[in-house]
């Protein structure tokens, strides 16, 4: 372990180590040393460590165990621990063999923890000379293996303890055995170089997967491991950059999914994904700049779509999914910069569509939407110029209707009904004969309330009696 960004003994390490793979397909170095992880009954994690030249290589490991639990450091010496005891080391560099010598500048050890009933493994403690001086500490772990059939808890990142240490040179992890563990929240979070994750053991008993790969930033895939029971993906996948594509994981017990992809900006390609059982997808693809197709969403008991698909630049279409809960839509396809149509969605229960298609530059036309509970249209089609007609609107019970054309000068129809708030239509293209189907469709007996109409093609040909239609339900016409 290493002060990252500090000063003292022990010198400053970067985050992520200077050569990062950035291939499809992580291929182990040929020059690390081989990990020979346990298999069978043998109680064991297993784990590559880089030494490198400097006087900052302070490690430990700790498990929680039937009786003491043994480490062998991979330097010719093995100690024995009490159970929940921190192990600790500080290796010294020029003790280590030049035979383990890697191209990358490093020389390594393998380090194995051995014990009976482990129930716990932490391997982000900081050595208690660390403890004292920064918070922002560096274990050089390269790999790991686990074979802990007993273990139901893992503390591998560096939230899950007091001033725990960044593990962010790990590139490969394999889980072959576990205990009937119930959450993998957080378990890689912060892994900048993780390029690839083998779950051989069985993961039934896990409930949460929030934060699990969180910024993982190199990693492109993911293994597909039995997620059945999983009620909480929250922000699952949040900004692995890499993320190119996702196995179809079973999500039918899911019941918080918010932000689970955000800023996965190399995502193109989404399964059919059964969230049948989430109230919220709030955020869910925000932000996935390359996201192209969807195959297929189950939404029965959503009702949050709020930033959905937010920044979704390269989305062109999505497929209809269940919205029939929906309450809420606020900026679901805000800047889908190459969107050019949605599907016909239920929106009998939404009231809030502010925001919902603002910059959306290709999006053509809109469905007949069913608004009749809807409040706030706020910049619902703002920046959408290549918008030209838009359907017939219930705006029954909108109140707010702010810039909600702004920047959207090409519509040439919008005979929106039962609008009975100010309302502005100005500088857009409608023709007499749309104006005359906006005046058809305000409410009668209105007081104060002003319809604007002025800077269209066709407001200069209003006759005398088509501007009656407004003013004899008591609009002004502006």
């Amino acid at each position: 372990m290493a002060v990252i960004n500090g000063r003292g003994t022990w010198g400053v390490r970067s985050l992520i180590p200077n050569i990062i793979t950035t291939t499809s397909n992580w291929t182990r170095p040929t020059d690390w040393l081989p990990l020979n992880g346990a298999t069978g009954s043998t109680e064991q994690f297993t784990g590559l460590l880089a030494i490198t030249n400097d006087d900052s290589n302070y490690v430990t490991i700790a498990a929680v165990s039937t009786g003491n639990y043994t480490v062998d450091w991979g330097d010719g010496t093995v100690t024995t621990h009490a159970a929940g005891a921190t192990a600790e080391k500080k290796y010294e560099y020029s003790a280590i063999s030049e035979t383990t010598l890697s191209s990358r500048g490093y020389k390594q050890v393998v380090v194995k923890l051995t014990g009976t009933n482990v129930t716990a493994l932490y391997t982000v403690k900081p050595h208690s000379v660390l403890t004292t001086l920064a918070t922002n500490v560096l274990a050089t772990w390269l790999e790991y293996h686990i074979n802990l059939p007993n273990c139901t808890l893992i503390a591998s990142n560096k939230a899950s303890t007091s001033n725990g240490a960044f593990q962010t040179w790990v590139e490969k992890v394999t889980i072959n055995k576990l205990g009937n563990i119930t959450s993998f929240a957080a378990l890689f979070n912060l892994f900048y170089s993780l390029q690839e994750v083998v779950i051989n053991a069985t993961t039934t008993s896990v409930t949460n997967t929030s934060t699990m790969f969180q910024s993982c930033y190199n990693l492109k895939s993911v293994p597909l491991f039995n997620t059945s029971n999983v009620t909480t993906i929250n922000t699952m996948f949040d900004s692995c950059y890499s993320l190119e594509t996702i196995p179809s994981f079973n999500f039918g017990s899911v019941t918080l999914a918010q932000q689970v992809f955000l800023s996965c900006y190399s995502l193109t390609t989404v399964p059919d994904l059964n969230l049948g059982n989430a109230t919220s997808l709030y955020g869910m693809f925000q932000n996935c700049q390359n996201l192209k197709t969807i195959a297929g969403l189950t939404t029965t008991k959503c009702a949050d779509f709020g930033f959905m698909f937010t920044a979704c630049q390269s989305l062109e279409t999505v497929p209809l999914f269940d919205t029939s809960k929906a309450t809420g839509m606020l900026n679901m396809f805000s800047s889908c910069q190459s969107l050019t149509e949605v599907p016909a969605f239920d929106t009998s229960l939404v009231t809030n569509f502010t925001n919902a298609f603002i910059s959306c530059y290709s999006l053509k036309s809109i469905p007949l939407l069913n608004t009749v509970k809807g409040t706030g249209f706020t910049q619902m089609f703002a920046a959408c110029p290549s918008l030209d007609e838009l359907p017939a609107l219930n705006l029954t019970a909108g109140t707010t209707f702010t810039n909600m054309f702004s920047g959207t000068n090409g519509i040439s129809k919008a005979p929106f009904v039962n609008i009975r708030n100010t309302f502005s239509f100005a500088n857009m293209m409608l023709s007499r004969t749309a104006i005359i189907d906006i005046f058809n469709g305000l409410v009668s007996g209105v007081t104060s309330k002003n319809i604007t109409v002025s800077s269209n093609p066709g407001f200069g040909s209003l006759t005398s009696a088509d501007r009656l239609i407004a003013t004899a339900k008591g609009w002004t016409i502006a």
